[in-house]
């Protein structure tokens, strides 16, 4: 969606010595609507590709922290700006950088970024910044490439630690990577996973995890048999929490009340070829399972707040649901040339990347469920 203002802000900031540093430095690739956007309405573009650089660019991943959007912009940069739109600040530039995902976390900002060698072979960066600082560092490398699937994060932060996905360079072996949020000595892997090539869909790796309080949490659907464990892995060991009907289950989010879960079983597809897809509470103690809605669409990049789950179904329609379960509320229904590709939030809005190459705010509206 264009904005309508007729102002824009786009703000080359220079790089401090931590940085990517380069002799040409990188143009800014984005341009924001001036001012702030509170107000009821429409959904409005935040920040977006420069028309001029469409071609060129695209973003990765969003993140918000306290009055703070932070965007990555693929083949650019790592970015700040005010939440609700205005002035740019580059954190993190360089030339034949590619730059992925980013995570929040212990009073910092983390990203990806990664380098590649004369065989085209990558090295893995993470680099940090404090909350509001500009003084960016390099907390972790490694001959590795990311793995990660359009359901998670591939990058995450939990307590004082970041976790990653991971594989080894010329070879098809993963794990999930762990490191202080400061930096310094690497926790050990947890999770290895061997990536799967073309076949049926048999989930053997993580193909979404979420991390809390300890642990990480994801689907084990290896066995079959139509049925997942659910898995709570931490650096002694994996214990399952509950198993779950189905051929595949994604654990999509987790709060202190739950772990949430989308299961499919692959059937015969009934006459309007939709195969309903439950959302499942799963209490992480008790291992005991409820379902919320018998069909979410799919329940892509689910968020809650403190009282609802917000959640994507199919590629454009945004829905709310009671973290108590009830009525599925609609929130937005983007056209087709917004396919959405991530979200984050604060208390009033969603702010959703979209296949259109902007952010997008889009009021949460007002829940009548408990």
């Amino acid at each position: 969606m264009k904005s309508n203002a007729i102002g824009v802000v786009s703000v080359v900031v220079g790089l401090g010595a931590a940085a990517c540093s380069s002799a040409h430095p990188v143009q800014t690739p984005l341009e924001s609507p001036l001012g702030e956007i509170q107000a009821a309405g429409a959904p409005r573009t935040v920040v977006r590709i420069s028309d001029d650089m469409r071609d060129q660019q695209w973003m990765k991943d969003i993140a918000i922290v306290g009055n703070d959007l932070y965007v990555t912009v693929a083949w650019s940069g790592a970015y700040r700006l005010p939440k609700y739109g205005g002035g740019i600040t580059a954190l993190d530039q360089g030339p034949n950088v590619q730059f992925d995902e980013i995570a929040s976390g212990d009073g910092a900002v983390f990203w990806q970024a990664f380098t590649f060698d004369s065989n085209d072979f990558p090295t893995s960066h993470i680099r940090r910044v404090a909350e509001g600082d500009v003084a960016v560092s390099t907390i972790y490398q490694a001959n590795l490439a990311t793995y990660a699937d359009a359901r998670t994060k591939g990058v995450q932060v939990d307590g004082s630690t970041v976790y990653f996905s991971q594989v080894r360079n010329v070879t098809n072996q993963g794990a999930i990577h762990r490191i202080p949020t400061t930096g310094g000595a690497e926790l050990a892997p947890i999770l290895p996973f061997t990536e799967l090539g073309a076949g049926p869909v048999v989930v053997r790796f993580p193909t979404s995890w979420i991390v809390r309080d300890g642990g990480l949490f994801y689907a084990d659907c290896s066995a079959g048999g139509g049925s997942c464990a659910i898995q709570r892995v931490t650096g002694d060991g994996a214990q399952t929490i509950a198993t779950v009907p189905g051929d595949e289950a994604y654990v999509q989010y987790a709060d202190a009340a739950g772990l949430y879960v989308t299961t499919m079983f692959h059937v015969a597809a009934p006459p309007d070829r939709s195969i309903p897809i439950p959302l499942l509470k799963i209490d992480p103690q008790s291992g005991a399972a409820s379902e919320l809605t018998p069909d979410c669409g799919g329940a892509y990049f689910l968020l809650g707040d403190d009282r609802e789950l917000f959640f994507v179904s199919g590629a454009f329609a945004i829905n709310a649901i009671s973290k108590q379960g009830g009525d599925v509320r609609p929130v937005a229904n983007l056209t087709h040339s917004y396919g959405i590709w991530r979200m984050a939030q604060d208390d009033t809005y969603l702010f959703v990347l979209t296949a259109n190459n902007e952010v997008v705010a889009i009021p949460k509206g007002t829940s009548g469920q408990p």
